[in-house]
């Protein structure tokens, strides 16, 4: 009978949807010359790779970039996200990732690949998700910034989100089968 009461409590917690719709969504980026300034490009013959999270409960944004540092003109300067721009614009700094000359209390040791995270408010958030934002990896040659991906991913792409009221209601889905079958099998 203690199965059959938590059972129904539980079943009646998910089968009603919580209001809570968090997920964690996965954005990732290819970094180039060709994408720099713009579309301009920098004829730069680095490449680069970013893998990002987003957690839509806590509005954490996490990232992991790597590039290939023999190609650079020259040592990298700066390092940012910047937006909201599509891939033929430009647009301001949004998070500065490492950048001792403008905000030194940031990141002042520039490590490839470079990771971290930040906390978003939710213009930010809104346009991280509309994918409106790049990286930018400056040098001293290309200031504007020498080598750029715009960052792409989301819900509705190429990358599935699963909310947690849904990998929830699965789970219990299961775990209700699995007790449903046990009890035949009893009996």
């Amino acid at each position: 009978m203690k199965i059959s009461k938590l059972f129904l409590s539980a079943a009646l917690i998910f089968i009603f949807p919580l209001t809570a719709n968090a997920a964690t969504i996965v954005f990732d980026s290819v970094i180039n010359g060709a994408q720099a300034n713009g579309g301009d490009r920098t004829r730069s013959a680095a490449v680069g790779n970013a893998a990002m999270t987003f957690d839509t409960e806590s509005m954490l944004f996490s990232w992991f970039i790597g590039w290939e540092d023999s190609n650079l003109s020259g040592p990298v300067t700066a390092i940012h996200f910047h937006g909201p721009a599509t891939a033929r614009e430009n647009a301001g700094v949004v998070i500065p990732v490492f950048d001792p000359g403008n905000f030194p209390a940031i990141d002042s040791t520039l490590t490839n690949p470079e990771f971290g995270s930040a906390m978003l408010i939710d213009d930010q958030a809104n346009d991280l998700m509309a994918n409106l934002w790049y990286i930018n990896i400056h040098t001293a040659e290309n200031p504007g910034g020498e080598i750029r991906g715009q960052v792409t991913g989301g819900p509705g792409l190429s990358n599935p989100v699963v909310p947690l009221p849904g990998a929830a209601w699965l789970f219990l889905s299961g775990i209700a089968g699995l007790l449903i079958v046990k009890r035949r099998n009893i009996a």
